[in-house]
């Protein structure tokens, strides 16, 4: 069973006439190493950042896992970022879910979940040898029917989508469709690893028929795994791969072209932009604001307002070495707390930024 932090409104929200939205949960769950074998998924807070090194002065391989994830009545801020250079392994994945109560279902022959796959990142970098880097994702929309309070039956994934960067290729797929995101780009890296980016798209999710009385979850789910096994002997040039669903590229343009560079592993030259060189793997990411609605099954318009795409790929800077780790191996119990309370601290802080920031009362 999925726990994590549950935000409800004050007052249930009424997408539709007897239609509910009695909650949402906010799940956000990791696991890093540099070791062979990949430690149990830990269940963290609405914001994470986590930036490793194996060694210092001198590391042979970094880590970087970020996280955001909050909850509006009509919204949700969204970031999932992980990053592996040299030898590393990161599993992470973020659930959003809604429960939905059907107060009165007289008038529906079904209902229908609006809302869009976040803009996102996907980066394979082969330095010495392309069998030793993998970064993959898997994205579902889900149903789960509640008695009680409790999940009761199977789930029902209805809507699947899945990318990989690996030895073999890259591969991006939603329900048997190829490619199926907005505003693509993507690259072979010359040969030595591949990248995709893509810009917020349209989902539209027909969750099936409804009962009075019914109650059930909506799973929002991003799942990451990114792998890297073989150490750096130059940190700045090296194996290297990424997974990211955020905001990423909103910068301005780019080109797909890509070359080796020997300040930042493999780079991408935009040409007639701004003149500069910039790396596929870095930090340079956003969390989204994605809306969400809930609307009859048989309604002619996406219910959601889809954004402009994100403009061509800008890769901001070089990647660019973690000076400080935020967290260096396991950390003692005070740590343990302190992290606690930053996260708090940082939740609290994006809340008051604005509306659109507010997880429900």
């Amino acid at each position: 069973m999925l726990t994590g932090i549950v935000t409800t409104p004050a007052a249930a929200a009424d997408f539709l006439p007897g239609i509910q939205i009695q909650g949402v949960s906010v799940i956000n769950q990791y696991s890093y190493t540099f070791g062979d074998a990949q430690p149990p998924l830990t269940t963290g807070g609405e914001t994470g950042t986590f930036l490793a090194s194996d060694r210092r002065p001198d590391p042979s391989s970094q880590l970087g896992v970020q996280f955001t994830g909050q909850a509006n009545p009509d919204s949700f801020f969204f970031l999932h970022n992980d990053y592996c250079v040299g030898q590393c392994q990161i599993s992470s994945s973020t659930t959003i879910r809604f429960q939905v109560f059907v107060a009165d279902a007289s008038n529906y022959e079904g209902l229908r979940f609006d809302s869009l796959i976040t803009p996102g990142h996907l980066a394979q970098v082969a330095i010495t040898d392309d069998r030793f880097s993998t970064a993959s994702f898997a994205f579902t929309v889900s149903r789960t029917d509640v008695v009680r309070g409790q999940a009761t039956g199977p789930t029902t994934n209805l809507y699947t989508a899945n990318g990989y960067a690996d030895g073999s290729g890259l591969r991006v797929s939603a329900d048997g469709q190829q490619d199926p995101f907005s505003n693509t780009i993507a690259g072979d890296n010359l040969g030595a690893g591949y990248y995709y980016d893509w810009s917020a798209t349209p989902l539209s999710v027909q969750l099936g028929a409804i009962a009075t009385g019914q109650t059930f979850y909506v799973d929002y789910t991003a799942s990451y795994s990114v792998n890297s096994s073989v150490p750096c002997t130059d940190i700045l040039n090296c194996n290297a791969a990424q997974v990211v669903f955020g905001d990423p590229r909103t910068r301005g343009g780019g080109t797909d072209l890509v070359a080796r560079n020997g300040a930042g592993g493999i780079a991408v030259f935009e040409q007639g932009i701004d003149g500069g060189v910039h790396a596929v793997i870095d930090r340079e990411y956003d969390a989204s604001t994605i809306p969400f609605a809930f609307v009859r099954s048989d309604a002619p318009e996406l219910g959601v307002t889809v954004p402009p795409p994100n403009a061509p790929i800008t890769y901001v800077d070089n990647y660019i070495p973690s000076a400080i780790d935020t967290v260096s191996g396991v950390p003692e119990p005070a740590t343990w707390i302190s992290m606690v309370l930053g996260f708090g601290v940082a939740g609290a802080a994006l809340r008051r930024r604005g509306g659109r920031y507010r997880t429900m009362a």
